[in-house]
């Protein structure tokens, strides 16, 4: 099936190059991996340096080197400048849109919506409609031209040619989480004593945070602007198995270190310009994780607009194409439940569970002592707790009790089997079942 599927997929998004046209180098291009899913796969394009590769074709120790130079220098400061104008911009920013970059951010912007009608009327007996969809091989329909005019927009009007972006990366023991916050320098008087607090590494004065790390990038703009015109037009991979090199017809390489941030860029703008009627329902909620859509109304026909501007020609033109054969439409005060990113959210009270195939990735560890294994277990569930399941106070007493049971009945299924030496003079490597212990 792979190979039908990647011949009709390389006919319809990519085009074989000139063997006689000039080489990029190689450690720009990527090779193609295909992902499995449900009766389709997802083309992701991989760093020729993670490809397994026969040895007289494997890049070289410099051609390795240039490649993790190029995206430490190169894309990830241009990624930094693109993403703090757009956020500075915040085309994304009206009311009835909520923006996320994960799981969790998905259900605090659903918790508030539910706490915004609970005030308001009683929810359990609401006539909720909700509407859900994606789009249609994302990546590879995006409108290369429009990307490019997008970018070129975050830029307009800015007074200063070279840009300094200041990353300050806050971090403390206590908590295992690393808050990134980036800056634009238009000062230039704090230039200097910017520069001087990342060489000294200068403990930061925010309250909690123990450390921070800053640095100072700059870049002008049109250097930001031929890398994004080299990324989106002369971006190249390698079929499996073929030493032939194909560039794009349109779209980007899903995977590549800008592809995510051109979709992002992208669809706000698609969608500041499509769904600002959403600004005059106090409602309807639309909520977007990447190309996931989900739209919450009590007005049926807010969600059948949602729709109808999401199958319209607009849509195509910015390369947004639905996933009709996927798409799920609800309007109903019975008790019923849809699926979203991995969550399954109860209709019409809004309780959200975590779907029981969700992945904690929790790691495995051989500990010392019986002791030692349940502190572990304590810190792996507090951490591995997704706390904004629990941080809304319209959340109900069931629901938090199902999530609970859910992240501790998987530590216990991972962490059962872990051996630990019972004795410090003559180790003895015992198998270890918890399983009993949920049941206490």
């Amino acid at each position: 099936m792979s190979d039908s599927w990647l011949e009709g997929y390389a006919h319809e998004y990519l085009t074989q190059n000139n063997p006689n046209a000039i080489e990029r180098p190689r450690y720009k291009e990527g090779a193609l991996r295909l992902v499995p899913k449900k009766h389709d796969f997802r083309p992701l394009c991989v760093p020729l340096r993670y490809q397994r590769l026969p040895k007289a074709e494997r890049l070289s120790v410099e051609e390795v080197r240039d490649s993790y130079i190029f995206e430490k220098n190169v894309l990830a400061p241009v990624r930094d400048i693109i993403r703090h104008q757009q956020t500075k911009r915040s085309v994304y920013d009206f009311e009835g849109h909520a923006k996320c970059f994960s799981v969790d951010e998905v259900v605090r912007s659903i918790n508030r919506y539910k706490e915004n009608l609970s005030s308001q009327l009683c929810l359990s007996k609401a006539k909720l409609s909700v509407i859900k969809f994606d789009m249609k091989h994302c990546y590879d329909n995006l409108n290369q031209a429009k990307i490019i005019q997008t970018v070129k927009e975050l830029f307009r009007g800015d007074k200063h040619d070279l840009i300094f972006l200041r990353k300050a990366l806050k971090y403390k023991s206590t908590n295992l989480t690393f808050p990134k916050l980036s800056s634009s320098i238009t000062d230039r008087n704090n230039l200097e004593r910017s520069y001087q607090m990342g060489l000294r590494g200068k403990e930061s004065v925010v309250k909690g945070c123990q450390k921070s790390i800053t640095q100072i990038t700059h870049l002008r703009v049109f250097d930001v602007l031929d890398v994004v015109l080299d990324q989106i037009l002369n971006g190249t991979i390698r079929l499996q198995s073929s030493k032939d090199v194909y560039s794009r017809k349109r779209g980007v390489f899903q995977g590549t270190a800008l592809s995510a941030t051109f979709c992002d860029l992208l669809y706000d703008q698609l969608i500041s310009e499509s769904f600002k009627f959403l600004n005059e329902t106090k409602d309807t909620i639309l909520i977007r994780l990447a190309d996931d859509f989900l739209v919450l109304s009590l007005n049926p026909n807010t969600c059948q607009r949602v729709f109808q501007v999401a199958c319209s020609q607009k849509f195509k033109d910015f390369g947004a194409y639905i996933n009709e054969e996927k798409s799920q439409f609800h309007t109903t005060t019975e008790r019923t439940s849809i699926d979203f990113v991995g969550l399954e959210i109860t209709l019409p009270t809004l309780d959200i569970l975590r779907r029981s195939s969700f992945s904690l990735n929790i790691p495995r560890k051989v500990v010392g002592s019986f002791r030692t294994l349940l502190d572990y277990m304590v810190r792996v569930f507090e951490y591995r707790l997704p706390k904004e399941f629990f941080k809304s106070a319209a959340i109900s007493g069931e629901a938090v009790k199902i999530n609970v049971m859910h992240v501790l009945n998987r530590i216990l299924k991972v962490v059962g089997p872990i051996h630990f030496i019972c004795s410090g003079h003559r180790p003895i490597s015992q198998k270890i079942d918890l399983h009993n212990l949920g049941k206490v």
